[in-house]
């Protein structure tokens, strides 16, 4: 193979499985604890091939790190669902009898006599009343023992049908799976770091995050200064990524005999839009540089692997399974960090960035009282009822996007359904078309999560076509200290730019006052803040402030 065909590399999925060392990420191995179904499966296949396996000792560090806490939150999902099961109601009435005479009354004869003389129609109700009490009473009891069948089916209904253990199977689980990820460690981790190696692998990382080299700098922001600690170990959360890269790369530059000819790293980060350091935003498929990068300092092919496609090649299983682990495994993917946010003065606190979409659209239907019709236009909602289908009447809605889905009721008592199935900024293009038609704008939700804030900002504030503003300041007599805006100029290539969006905000600015000088936050921030409040971005673009 050729130095183009080299760096052109894409894996097989198949894989020839001789040549290849497959390096384990993080989240395939909190994967095997967040599973209550398939959790052996995912150490299974690891131990059958783990002479091709390696595992950064960084993608152990966050596993310990994270263990706890995952364990603890299938516990937790556990609990609520056996709950739910064991109070099914077993007072559900599939026919109500006291209601049947009533229904049978209004839905039958009323309609027919509505229209004859008052004398006769008392007469004929007379009757009427005489043969449904007659008739209600011979079939009651039938209706009555088909009740109790519904509630006995009802209040056998199971966990262990729905094929989901309780806590102390899955407890049972977590112990083997800890001793056998233990014997699989003795064999494909790599030894224990030391401050030093660390130190080493992340000296440059300023330099390559400022110049968005990857891997890693997606977190720079997300992670901020946040330090991970393992014993006497400590460094930057936002390092985990370099420090896995440099790892994979020592490893196999170290290795006295060359036993592979291409790397793989199994990986679900990069699988949506949070994270492009690894794939491209859009295809998905490895970012160039890394490939580039990898082959220039080893001499050996690169890709990655997303968790199930791994699945699918290694493991020895029937194809049912793998596609149940799929689907979980897209579920994994959904449940991140908890996006905490606070949306027209409530603060929220959700799991996933589904449950996110349909709080927000729950709340501004309700809150603004939404009609179907308000909606239409929205290409996530559907008026298609999929946990209904006999109430839908317009099937021609149905698409993937409705394939993870909500049902909604709208103010004029309307059911729709919100499609969920979308990316991170795919859900924020359609809140923001919401947060339009009733004159919302980006500053009704902030987020605590940096990364998360960034991609709403993304999506929700108007692009400045310019490069530069420069803003004129002068404190207000026996003002002393709080400054106010006298002049704002928009350059763009060293040209001045006067267009709608300048005037305006130009105008706006004007006469505006700002903190006292002494105050800890700097006047561009505070500029910079005032100009996203009015629907526009300053990302990239100078902020100068000079006083005149």
């Amino acid at each position: 193979m050729g130095y183009l065909e080299d760096l052109l590399y894409s894996v097989d999925k198949k894989l020839n499985k001789d040549e290849t060392l497959i390096v384990i990420d993080t989240n395939y191995l909190l994967y095997a604890f967040q599973s209550y179904s398939y959790g052996e499966k995912y150490l299974e296949v690891l131990l059958k091939h783990k002479e091709k396996i390696y595992i950064p000792f960084i993608s152990f560090i966050e596993f310990f790190s994270n263990l706890d806490q995952t364990i603890n939150k299938v516990i937790g999902d556990l609990k609520i669902t056996q709950e739910y099961m064991e109070n099914i109601s077993s007072e559900f009435e599939l026919l109500d009898i006291d209601n049947l005479k009533v229904e049978i009354q209004n839905k039958t004869f009323m309609r027919k006599i509505d229209k004859v003389g008052q004398f006769i129609k008392e007469e004929i109700q007379m009757q009427i009343d005489q043969y449904l009490e007659e008739t209600v009473n011979e079939i009651s009891e039938k209706c009555k023992e088909i009740n109790k069948d519904v509630n006995i089916h009802l209040k056998q209904f199971s966990s262990k049908q729905k094929n989901i253990p309780s806590v102390k199977e899955y407890l049972v689980t977590v112990n083997k799976l800890r001793k056998g990820f233990d014997e699989l460690f003795e064999d494909v981790l790599r030894n224990a770091y030391t401050q030093a190696e660390i130190n080493e692998f992340i000296k440059d990382m300023k330099e390559r995050y400022e110049a968005k080299i990857s891997p890693g700098f997606a977190d720079a922001n997300s992670k901020e200064e946040s330090m991970r600690r393992f014993g006497e170990l400590s460094f930057p959360k936002k390092a985990g990524d370099l420090i896995l890269w440099r790892d994979v790369i020592e490893h196999v530059t170290n290795q006295a005999e060359k036993k592979y000819d291409k790397v793989v790293i199994v990986t679900d980060d990069g699988k949506s839009s949070r994270k492009s350091d690894w794939r491209e935003e859009t295809s998905r498929v490895t970012k160039r540089d890394l490939k580039v990068e990898f082959y220039q300092k080893t001499d050996l092919k690169f890709d990655l692997l997303f968790v199930q496609e791994f699945i699918n090649a290694y493991l020895e299983d029937n194809n049912n399974t793998k596609v149940k682990m799929g689907e979980e495994i897209n579920n994994f993917s959904d449940k991140k960090d908890t996006i905490i946010f606070n949306l027209l003065d409530v603060e929220n606190t959700f799991q996933t960035q589904n449950e996110l979409m349909y709080k927000v659209f729950y709340t501004i239907i309700n809150y603004f009282a939404l009609s179907s019709e308000n909606l239409e236009n929205l290409a996530c909602l559907s008026n298609w009822n999929f946990s209904n289908p006999s109430e839908s009447y317009n099937i021609n809605d149905k698409n993937t996007i409705f394939n993870r889905h909500y049902q909604i009721a709208t103010f004029d008592g309307k059911i729709i359904s919100l499609g969920t199935t979308l990316n991170l900024r795919d859900k924020f293009r359609y809140i923001k078309q919401l947060f339009d038609m009733v004159n919302l704008g980006y500053g009704d939700m902030k987020f605590e999560n940096d990364r998360i804030q960034s991609e709403w900002a993304y999506i929700a504030l108007k692009k400045l076509v310019i490069d530069e503003i420069h803003v004129g300041l002068e404190e207000y007599e026996g003002m002393s200290g709080i400054p106010r805006i006298t002049s704002v100029d928009f350059f763009k290539d060293g040209e001045i730019v006067n267009n709608k969006e300048s005037d305006f905000i130009n105008n706006t600015l004007i006469n505006i006052e700002l903190s006292h000088v002494d105050s800890n936050k700097s006047k561009c921030d505070e500029i910079n803040d005032i100009i996203e409040k009015l629907g526009y971005s300053c990302g990239g673009i100078h902020i100068e402030v000079d006083y005149d």
